[in-house]
């Protein structure tokens, strides 16, 4: 576990969450505002196919300024392909060599971040939920466990050469919680010499789609957890999740408050590490501190933060005591 992440708070469990895509900063501020302990980590994404000017600002502006708020940045490195290269492949493209030239400047520029301090440290996340059918990477595209465990090797490896620091860097390999194909999840495993985080990304959807249904703490993460506690002694964290409020054709702030506080108990019987709580409006309403929005006339929990009103619930602001 690296040295930033071992001071930030007096156990070794931590806290943190993906803010959204706009106001991040102000989002996070308003979180150690109304939390009775500060965030630890935050969860971020980055594509490997943007731009080099877009990954330099992500990098030395964005990371550096979650690092200057105290925090540890979980780097979501997502490799859906690369500028000079085609998308439908990428792990492919990892593998025969012919992206090296990018993976080395990726290598070389999240070295010389976490050298510019000696407070700098990063928890790199590539490739995850690679047991879904969502991802270029992942199994549902036909990607191999072979072919997977390669490519993060091959990651490993070229991070070395360029000299990351190993105490600055910790990886995290994250599974989802739900096998979408019949190949299972572990059969991905690169080996615990190459792993320091095992993840678990899980959702309650409820019936936010028209696909899905309310399902509980126990019924998204059971299964994977104990999966994860049989197969590794590496420490877990849960990355990312959420809880949808609709529930039965309406919106359900008790249901939701309910599930957050059973699924804070489960991770703590678990013994999960480290909590990321995916903050944002996607799909539906995962946040537990959002901007009071017109449509939010059932939210009965609001606060004041820094001079904005949010919609709040309160069973996440203890978090950190449940993982005592």
């Amino acid at each position: 576990m690296i040295e930033q992440l071992r001071r930030s708070n007096d156990r070794d469990t931590f806290l943190g969450v993906f803010p959204g895509e706009s106001e991040r900063l102000r989002t996070l501020r308003a979180f150690n505002s109304w939390l009775e302990c500060p965030l630890d980590v935050v969860t971020t994404f980055i594509r490997t196919d943007v731009p080099a000017s877009y990954r330099q600002e992500f990098v030395h502006q964005y990371l550096t300024a979650v690092a200057d708020t105290g925090l540890v940045p979980i780097v979501t490195w997502e490799p859906f392909g690369f500028p000079s290269t085609s998308s439908d492949a990428p792990v492919q493209s990892i593998n025969n060599g012919s992206v090296d030239e990018h993976l080395y400047a990726w290598g070389a520029l999240l070295r010389a971040w976490v050298l510019e301090s000696p407070d700098r440290g990063l928890i790199f996340r590539p490739a995850h939920e690679m047991n879904g059918a969502w991802y270029p990477w992942s199994a549902g595209y036909g990607t191999t466990p072979t072919e997977y465990i390669r490519m993060w090797r091959t990651l490993s490896a070229v991070f070395d050469d360029v000299g990351l620091p190993s105490d600055r860097v910790d990886w995290m390999w994250c599974i989802n919680a739900t096998d979408a194909t019949r190949t299972s999840s572990f059969d991905y495993f690169p080996g615990e010499e190459y792993v320091d985080w095992v993840g678990v990304d899980g959702y309650n959807f409820g019936d936010s789609q028209r696909w899905s249904s309310w399902q509980s703490p126990a019924t998204v993460f059971k299964q994977a957890l104990t999966t994860v506690r049989n197969e590794t002694r590496t420490p877990i964290a849960i990355p990312e999740t959420g809880c949808s409020s609709a529930y039965n054709g309406h919106r359900s702030p008790r249901r939701k408050s309910r599930w957050i506080r059973r699924a804070l108990a489960l991770f703590s019987r678990y013994g999960v590490d480290l909590l990321g709580w995916f903050n944002m409006t996607k799909e539906t309403d995962w946040g537990v501190l959002e901007p009071v929005s017109a449509d939010a006339s059932t939210h009965r929990e609001r606060v004041v933060l820094n001079e904005r009103r949010y919609n709040v619930y309160p069973q996440f602001r203890n978090a950190r005591a449940q993982f005592r």
